[in-house]
């Protein structure tokens, strides 16, 4: 634990990065200071000091004064929050190589449960992939892989069906057209997978992918390329 003078950091104010509803955080070189709207007690917090990787941000150390734990130290990793660094530009074959280097990574930590990852603390660039942020609920536990695989599958899902090619409704809560069907094994094996995500919640981002590119092939006779081939399709589909 290190101690912190706040009255300097109310000074920075310019080297606010983000505030939300946590928190607010500080960059000063490649170190994010985030500070606590609440303090914690030492059993709310998981030290992860002993913790290396250049795919998480684990906390370094935690702030502390007479309140209690106010905030933590961690490391910046550049990119973009998931919800607006993914859009219509976005090359599937980057996109596909980052998704599985994040899943061996993920797999490396089956004593961790994930909670609360989601489509504002995941980054992501082209360049350098995905980067997981803001740990602070995360606990020790076991066997949590399937868990947190399923945590990261249901963010892209969001990203990628919900928002971007189907905004304004739940993939929880809708289906594909059931023209989708016309594509005889590969139209039935996507509106599974979705039903899967309604009934069953379970979320399967990479069969989901390629459900989708089995039917873009049928109609184009080619493999999807980019988000905007999506985007397209999904317009052809839901007119059909």
């Amino acid at each position: 634990m290190v101690l912190v003078d706040l009255k300097l950091l109310s000074k920075e104010k310019e080297n606010i990065k983000l505030s939300g509803k946590d928190g607010y955080c500080f960059i000063f070189n490649d170190v994010i200071i985030k500070i606590y709207r609440h303090p914690k007690n030492k059993s709310d917090v998981t030290d992860w000091s002993s913790y290396q990787s250049s795919m998480i941000s684990f906390p370094k150390r935690y702030l502390v004064d007479g309140k209690g734990i106010i905030g933590e130290l961690m490391p910046f990793f550049e990119g973009e929050l998931l919800v607006s660094a993914i859009n219509l530009k976005t090359k599937l074959s980057l996109l596909y190589s980052h998704y599985y280097e994040m899943i061996k990574e993920i797999r490396n930590y089956p004593e961790i449960k994930m909670n609360d990852m989601g489509i504002v603390n995941i980054l992501y660039s082209e360049k350098k992939g995905f980067i997981l942020i803001d740990v602070t609920e995360w606990k020790k536990d076991i066997n949590q892989i399937d868990n947190n695989i399923r945590l990261f599958d249901y963010s892209l899902i969001c990203v990628i069906f919900d928002q971007i090619l189907i905004p304004g409704s739940s993939i929880l809560r809708t289906v594909f057209p059931k023209n989708a069907l016309k594509y005889g094994k590969a139209g039935q094996e996507f509106i599974n997978l979705l039903k899967k995500c309604l009934i069953e919640r379970e979320y399967h981002f990479l069969e989901m992918m390629e459900a989708y590119n089995r039917m873009y092939k049928i109609h184009y006779s080619m493999d999807l390329k980019t988000i905007d081939n999506m985007k397209n399709y999904t317009k052809l589909l839901k007119k059909d």
